[in-house]
Formats: structure tokens, sequence, C-alpha cells
């Protein structure tokens, strides 16, 4: 009798515990959303207006599945218009500067996810078709001309090719994520080097050209941005995975520079854009954090500004849209401080 009730006691005492411990976490998280000091940091050095122009991609269908069109990856082009891709569509959405639907392209001819868009001087459209292993390329009219990568271990070829951009000098740069390497090719698709065989890169991802012409990567599994002159030579790291501002959550995704050197990565997990200098200096956060509203983002993937840095558009990929803010009033003229 007395071995029963020592047992039950033992059983009670602990579970009171375990509820103890429960309820313990449940305020240690009701204090970090709505008071800790971090957070308020954080909320205080957050600003976006509403966005100018929301493009829902609900009704808009590649098939006849009814699979909800999720963008990854959105480029403006030079004549304003808007180039978008999604995680499992396995074509490319054009719409107008005002948002309106113009043609979509590329239906059967990707597989499976696709990576990166990219634009270069003459309105070209590259595609990242990963698992392809290949880069498409097309006329701003959406007219094929011609793709180049095969699948290898070699350096010159692609094992997992995922985001891309294009220089000054139209050298188009690919991120290798299973190859831990970024690949340069001319602008015919000929291979000339390849950057990270130090090891210095671990599973790169996306990828954008700075103000004088350094090359920022991100990386799946970290939140770090390495930062390489156009020979190649690596200069430096910035970020880290942290809940202060400046901060990245978990991985970082899209990555995009403005014409004044400013860096704006997309913090998917903070459902934020954190703004760097150059160097990598800290400067803001954007965006009012998860929700469904203007101005809040599910799971935000691809950034890009248009070729003015008036409008900066975000994939809003959870939500099934993009969001195109007004940001030309975002920094003042001398330097990019904030305002």
């Amino acid at each position: 009798m007395n071995t029963s009730k020592t047992k039950n006691f033992v059983f009670l005492f602990l579970l009171f515990c375990l509820l103890l411990f429960f309820l313990f976490n449940l305020l240690a998280k009701e204090k970090k959303i709505k008071g800790s000091p971090v957070e308020e940091k954080k909320r205080q050095t957050t600003s976006f207006n509403e966005p100018i122009l929301v493009i829902d991609l609900k009704e808009i269908w590649s098939d006849e599945t009814g699979m909800p069109y999720r963008p990854r990856a959105v480029r403006f082009d030079h004549q304003g218009r808007i180039i978008v891709n999604a995680l499992k569509k396995k074509e490319i959405l054009i719409f107008d500067k005002e948002g309106d639907f113009i043609k979509s392209f590329g239906k059967g001819e990707f597989l499976g996810y696709l990576g990166g868009i990219a634009i270069d001087s003459e309105n070209r459209i590259f595609v990242v078709d990963t698992y392809n292993y290949r880069i498409q390329v097309f006329d701003k009219d959406a007219k094929f001309l011609f793709q180049f990568g095969e699948f290898g271990s070699e350096k010159e070829k692609f094992s997992e090719p995922k985001g891309i951009a294009v220089d000054a000098y139209g050298h188009i740069w690919v991120t290798d994520v299973t190859q831990n390497n970024i690949k340069t090719f001319d602008n015919k698709g000929q291979f000339l080097d390849v950057l990270g065989e130090k090891g210095e890169l671990n599973k790169p991802e996306w990828i954008t050209i700075g103000k004088t012409g350094n090359i920022y990567v991100t990386h799946h599994s970290s939140s770090c941005v390495n930062v390489y002159e156009p020979t190649g030579d690596f200069i430096l790291s910035f970020a880290k995975q942290g809940e202060n501002p400046g901060d990245i959550e978990n991985d970082a995704e899209g990555i995009v520079a403005d014409k004044q050197g400013h860096i704006f990565i997309v913090d998917e997990d903070e459902a934020k854009i954190e703004v760097y200098g150059e160097t990598g200096k800290y400067l803001l956060s954007l965006g009012k954090g998860l929700g469904y509203g203007p101005g809040e983002f599910l799971s935000p993937k691809g950034i890009d500004f248009d070729k003015t840095d008036k409008r900066l558009a975000v994939a809003d990929c959870w939500n099934n849209r993009i969001q195109i803010f007004d940001v030309k009033d975002l920094f003042n003229n001398k330097g990019g401080e904030e305002k």
C-alpha cells in the first residue's frame, strides 16, 4: 500500500514538474515576442511603407492541377517588367510594370525546382534549370536563344546550380550548392573560372553583384554572406545567425545590391529584409514581420530592384504574391545613411 502511494506521489510530482516546464517555456516565448530588449530594438529599427503594388498569383495556374503558384525568384528587366518563377511550377511569368499579366513561357522545358533568374544588359533572360543541370537563355520576348551546362562533378559542369547573376561585363556567375563553388562563364556560356576551391563556401545559394563589382553570395546552411572581388579573391564574410538586429534567424534567402552599395538580404524565418553597407555593416531592417497583410511576409524568397532603384520587389512565397515597395526615399543622397 505504501509502495503504491509512493509511486503515485512520484508520478504526480513529475507531472507537476513537466507542466511547470511547459508553462515556463510558453511565458518565455510570450516575453520574447512582446517585450524582450532584442525584439523591441529590432522593431524600432524596422521601417517599410505599404506596398505600392501587389501582384496576386492565386488565380494564375500553369496547368490543371490547381497547385498555387508560389513565387521563388523575381527580377525586373530593363523595361520595368517583372519576371517571376515559382517553387514547383515549371514555367516563367512576365508582368508589365503595372502588374498586369503579359505571358508565360517555358512550360515543358524545365525539370523540377527552378533556381534563380538574371537579366543582362541586352535584356536577355537567364533561367537556372537546376535539375536539367543547365542555364537556359531567352530574349526579351521569351524566345529561346541557347543553353549551356551539363551534369558532372568537373568544375566546368553542374551538380546543383542555384543562384545566378550577370555583371557589367556580361560575365555570368552561377552558384553550385553541391560542389560548394561559384562558376563563371562568358556571355555566350563558355566556361571561364571557378571560385571557392579553398573550401570557404558551404552550400552557396543566391548571388548578386555589388556597386563596385564585388560578388556577394549567401549559403543554404548558414547565415553568413561571403564577399569576393571581381577577380575572385575572397574579401570577407558578414552576418551571423542570431536574434539581434542585423542577425539572420536561419539561412539567408534572396540577396540584391542597389546602386549606392547597400546589400539587401531576405531573412526568411524573421520575414524581414536585412540591409547592410558594402562592407557588411548592419544598417536597418525592413518589413512588418510574419503575416498576411500588406508589408508582411510568409516565407519570402527572391528580391530585386528595378533599374532606377526606386522600386523593390519581394517574392512573398506562401502568400502567393509579389509585393513591390517604393524605396526611393529610404536613404539620403550622401552615402546611404539611414534617414
